[in-house]
């Protein structure tokens, strides 16, 4: 899988500079399936990758793709192999994601800024392989919390720019082993962070442009293995991100100031 870290979730934007340099090995020994796959999804304008050793599709990315629709998903949903599918910023709707709600290996879904909603989510939360999923700016709100409560393997979780409140993140508590969650530019408050206290394996963090204030401090600060912190446009006070960075010498953190 892409080995993307938690740091670059927020703002997921593949490199494919770098991803091509990969090494996705060639079609001489693939099977007539994988070469028809191959031909099919680059025709599309996609970029995929392949395991060196068994010729299998395992990455597909197709960020800002203008070409790929729901149906296409009932091709890739075929592909058992996959690992990481990116599709940020495309036109899938509910319709596609239960193409691909089988995938056996998925570990990594990038749906951000795309047209998927709460009903989507319904499907997402049957692949129990899926470990990082940027869901931000779509159509999902505290209502499809109730479906991500079940995906307690997750380790990311982006709900960047989303109709979340406080009731929302109510249902996340079980998500106990997330290392990442992207919370920005929701209708959070501080009840939020009460929400996620027990979410100790934490290690990036991002509620900028939230209500959050001051009164989260001793929850922030609680997160020992917290390695990035945006708190920028929140209300959290000058004095407040002193205390936080004196309890927190070890983390890199955003303020705004």
């Amino acid at each position: 899988m892409f080995f993307i870290t938690l740091t670059l979730y927020a703002t997921i934007h593949l490199n494919m500079t770098s991803a091509i340099q990969k090494d996705v090995g060639g079609i001489k020994n693939s099977s007539s399936f994988q070469i028809k796959a191959s031909k099919e999804l680059e025709s599309l304008g996609l970029f995929i990758f392949k395991d060196k050793k068994s010729n299998q599709i395992i990455e597909i990315s197709g960020n800002k793709n203008k070409n790929i629709r729901d149906s296409h998903l009932k091709f890739i949903g075929s592909l058992k192999e996959i690992t990481d599918l990116s599709l940020e910023d495309t036109q899938i709707t509910e319709a596609g994601i239960r193409y691909i709600s089988k995938l056996p290996k998925l570990e990594w879904l990038n749906l951000y800024k795309t047209k998927i909603n709460n009903r989507s989510l319904k499907e997402i939360a049957k692949i129990k392989s899926l470990k990082l999923l940027p869901i931000g700016s779509t159509k999902v709100t505290d209502e499809g919390m109730t479906h991500l409560s079940t995906m307690t393997q997750l380790e990311y979780l982006g709900l960047r720019g989303n109709l979340i409140t406080d009731i929302g993140t109510s249902q996340l508590s079980p998500l106990i082993n997330l290392k990442g969650l992207n919370l920005a530019e929701t209708k959070i408050t501080d009840e939020s962070l009460k929400n996620i206290s027990k979410f100790t394996h934490l290690q990036n963090l991002w509620v900028q442009k939230t209500e959050v204030s001051d009164n989260s401090i001793p929850i922030i600060t609680n997160f020992k293995k917290l390695k990035k912190l945006d708190i920028s446009d929140t209300k959290i006070t000058n004095d407040g991100i002193t205390i936080i960075k004196s309890k927190l010498p070890n983390c890199e953190i955003t303020s705004g100031d």
